[in-house]
């Protein structure tokens, strides 16, 4: 039970951080996708989607509990986790202006 508390208290101050983070990048890249996060217990991971999955956005970014909280916990923290999330709007934005087709 505690621990459920801590990882939801991890989540919610993550993605306030990682919320903001995302806003100031969306607007450098002119892209407006959702966010969200999923279990990514077997194999931590972060990827685009070209997919409308939140109301309102156009695409989606996911980012893996698991792959979150390791990088929460490494030397670089915070970092780590901006950085990927720079990455894969970095990759949404290419796939939007059609510079990778997958």
């Amino acid at each position: 039970m505690v621990l459920n508390c801590l990882e939801r208290l991890v989540i919610a101050t993550s993605t306030v951080v990682i919320s903001l983070e995302l806003t100031h990048v969306a607007e450098s890249f002119k892209v407006l996708p959702g966010f969200g996060f999923y279990d990514d217990s077997d194999s931590p991971n972060a990827f685009a989607l070209d997919e409308d999955v939140i109301a309102n956005t156009k695409g989606t970014v996911i980012f893996g509990k698991q792959l979150l909280s390791d990088e929460l916990a490494s030397p670089w923290g915070g970092l780590a986790v901006a950085g990927l999330s720079h990455m894969n709007l970095g990759i949404f934005f290419n796939i939007k202006a059609s510079f990778m087709t997958y």
